[in-house]
């Protein structure tokens, strides 16, 4: 079996590495960066194209990585977790995990153009209560103080079959959250937890990343030593460390995941059917297999 996909390795190598059958082809940037800026920290789809987030950047590639279309210097960008495709009204926007806002927002990538956002503490004033030119500059001087710390440390995004809402988990608290997103009359424009369902908590030791809904209802995900399956009394795959990300593979009855070890392919049993060593990678974009 051939495997081709993008993933973002993480530190200290913080690229984007594409393999195609199995085999590196590509590395972005080509060695591994020491300056924050640089640090390619997740690797996304949006409209055919790959998205890359760096600390306080994002930019859209051909899905071959062979050319860059967009290269947007974006504070907001701030702990980048996931860059995930949604539709909202027709629109195809992507769906920014930053973690270290406490925040996701939409974007549309093409213009750098912020249309919706939620914050988990919404009584703190947008950036710090700063106004954006403020927050920039103190931003580009290199004075702005770090947010990872906040109690809210999000792991990515799933979108809901239906578009309207999405899973997030936030491992500094344990917990699986959905988020309403949109419904029919357009996107729903709230802040805080008032509206969001919680799906699961409690469970801190665990920390919990990438929660989905497979084609069978179950909420999955993963943890520090292997995942959680709804309705199952024991978790899967114990032996694969810190496993943040998981997606169900459409027509395959296949998931795929990332842990500690590389990227892996897995039978609808949770069994491993191939495995792709890599350093630590967080992540996959535009995965195909080739049997």
């Amino acid at each position: 079996m051939k495997l081709s996909f993008w993933t973002a390795l993480q530190i200290p190598l913080c690229q984007a590495q594409y393999v195609v059958d199995n085999e590196l082809v590509l590395t972005i940037p080509n060695n591994g960066p020491q300056t924050p800026a640089r640090m390619v920290g997740v690797v996304g789809e949006w409209a055919g194209k790959l998205i890359l987030l760096r600390t306080s950047s994002y930019e859209v590639w051909k899905s071959d990585g062979s050319k860059q279309f967009v290269s947007c210097y974006m504070p907001e960008i701030y702990g980048p977790h996931s860059a995930t495709s949604v539709i909202v009204d027709g629109e195809e926007l992507s769906l920014i995990c930053a973690s270290g806002h406490g925040t996701f927002f939409l974007l549309r990538p093409d213009t750098g153009e912020i249309v919706w956002e939620w914050r988990s503490e919404p009584e703190k004033e947008k950036w710090l209560g700063m106004g954006m030119d403020e927050f920039r500059n103190k931003h580009i001087s290199g004075i702005l103080p770090r947010l990872e710390q906040t109690k809210h440390h999000f792991n990515g995004a799933w979108i809901c079959p239906d578009q309207k809402s999405f899973l997030t988990s936030c491992s500094t608290v344990g917990a699986v959250f959905e988020i309403p997103l949109q419904n029919e009359k357009g996107l729903i424009h709230h802040h805080g937890f008032g509206r969001v369902k919680t799906l699961v908590d409690g469970l801190q030791e665990f920390r919990i990343h990438s929660p989905i809904r497979d084609s069978k209802g179950r909420l999955i995900f993963g943890t520090k030593q292997g995942i959680c399956i709804e309705g199952l009394d024991d978790f899967r795959l114990k032996q694969r460390e810190w496993i943040k990300f998981i997606r169900e593979i459409p027509g395959r009855d296949q998931y795929v995941i990332s842990s500690i070890r590389g990227v892996e392919i897995l039978d609808w049993k949770f069994n491993s059917v191939q495995l792709i060593p890599l350093p630590p990678p967080f992540g996959v974009a535009y995965l195909k297999i080739r049997d």
